[in-house]
């Protein structure tokens, strides 16, 4: 009778770079990880929380203690034998926020704002913004897109509880950042301003679109909002322009051909009167 020894190897682990804070789901793969009836996994010497085993095996990491190892390898420890990853693991410090672009939202949310800071963002595999005022949360979580750049990050600003009151000059909040569901921090020296969404004033809109003529939308708050855009029948509203009580742009050719006199010269003389209170030419 012959007996074959089945050789256990670790081929794959990902991702090899991870926050010392924990929380972050690290993948092992290989051949013949589901041998043995004992198995821990250990992170450059730290212990990683199993979650499942078989032919692949994932675990979670734990926050570091201070002093530990943050690079080695890794090892997946069954029965009485060890094996080791050929590549080696790496534990890093949590990314300082230093900058947040832009520095205000609307009470909707929905805005895309960029954080900037130290390196370290793309061992980031989950994350989540809310906001804080006085240790009180205000809003729900609001997803961050899949890091691309090292040094910044993308997330999208959640809405603001219904429950908080807002004034037209906005409301002050602190943005707390929630790394992969695990670990919680407040963005240190970042003044971060809610205002409230913009307001169309519909009962006085004029919806009549002449040929050559400029749209003119009253209402409050419109240069609160980044890329605000004004679409007619899914088309893009030309040569847009904002203040906080007045929208006006150049209606597109598909509805309105061009005439021989300036539009955009048409546009800007409406808004002021507009604004003037005196009627338009």
């Amino acid at each position: 009778k012959q007996w074959y020894q089945r050789r256990v190897r670790v081929s794959r682990v990902a991702p090899l770079i991870v926050l010392k804070t924990g929380g972050t789901t690290v993948d092992i793969s290989g051949s013949q990880l589901d041998m043995g009836s004992q198995m821990n996994v250990t992170l450059a010497g730290n212990p990683c929380q199993i979650i499942s085993k078989g032919a692949k095996i994932r675990c979670r990491t734990i926050p570091l203690e201070d002093g530990a190892q943050m690079k080695g390898k890794v090892a997946v420890n069954i029965d009485n034998a060890q094996y080791l990853s050929v590549e080696k693991f790496t534990f890093i410090d949590v990314p300082e926020v230093v900058k947040v672009f832009p520095m205000d939202a609307v009470r909707e949310g929905g805005i895309d704002i960029t954080l900037t800071g130290t390196r370290g963002f793309t061992s980031i595999t989950s994350a989540k913004i809310y906001y804080t005022a006085d240790s009180k949360k205000l809003s729900e979580n609001a997803t961050c897109l899949p890091t691309v750049s090292d040094s910044s990050m993308v997330c999208t600003t959640p809405a603001l509880s219904k429950s908080v009151n807002i004034s037209d000059e906005g409301k002050r909040v602190d943005i707390s950042l929630v790394l992969e569901d695990y670990y919680t921090t407040v963005l240190q020296n970042i003044v971060f301003t809610v205002y409230p969404n913009p307001v169309i004033d519909v009962e006085n809109m004029d919806t009549t679109l002449s040929a050559g003529q400029p749209l003119v939308i009253s209402g409050k708050y419109f240069d609160r909002v980044k890329g605000i855009k004004v679409l007619l029948n899914d088309t893009e509203c030309l040569n847009l322009d904002v203040s906080d009580t007045i929208l006006t742009c150049d209606v597109p050719d598909l509805l309105a051909p061009a005439s021989d006199e300036s539009t955009l010269s048409r546009r800007r003389r409406r808004r002021q009167a507009t604004e003037d209170g005196s009627p338009p030419e």
